[in-house]
């Protein structure tokens, strides 16, 4: 009986079950993405709660990602989450405010605290996700309730594309 609006940087890759709203933004950008939580909002009446789950990956070995590629994952990894907080929060809070309960869950992961080969970059941003999770758990109490799940190996597109790596398989 939700309302849902997914925004998402690839709406054709396999989005929402119809009926929701759909939204293309990158959450890399913050305005784009402060503009995509500003008119689900509007469109859906409110905001009660917001699920960080952008994430990709790639997998090589520390040593072989370039400052660009460390950049782009823990840009969309953890800085997106960060942007996606920072958007939702003051419509969140207004929800709280107004009776409804108000929570975030941000998607983190088993490699924040056990990650395997290849996985640096992406480790290290779903590590931060746990912090920055505690640490708005701590700063919006009581009127937004702020969690993280972190789910173990999924198949999906993403890591299918890690197990794919050659260059990692060679080295494991």
């Amino acid at each position: 009986g939700a309302r849902v609006a997914v925004v998402d940087v690839d709406l054709a890759a396999g989005g929402p079950p119809s009926g929701h709203l759909e939204m293309a933004a990158d959450v890399a950008d913050p305005v784009a993405l402060a503009a995509a939580v500003d008119a689900a909002a509007d469109a859906l009446g409110g905001l009660s709660i917001l699920v960080n789950n952008a994430g990709f990956g790639t997998a090589k070995a520390i040593d072989r990602y370039d400052d660009a590629e460390w950049a782009r994952l823990v840009g969309v990894n953890l800085t997106g989450v960060w942007h996606g907080i920072r958007a939702a929060v003051p419509l969140l809070r207004a929800s709280a405010e107004g009776g409804r309960a108000a929570s975030i869950v941000n998607i983190a992961g088993t490699t924040a605290t056990r990650p395997t080969r290849g996985e640096g970059p992406y480790a290290a941003a779903k590590a931060g996700v746990v912090a920055l999770t505690r640490t708005a758990a701590v700063e919006f109490a009581p009127l937004v309730r702020v969690n993280s799940v972190s789910p173990g190996y999924v198949a999906t597109r993403l890591t299918r594309a890690v197990v794919d790596d050659e260059a990692l398989r060679a080295r494991v």
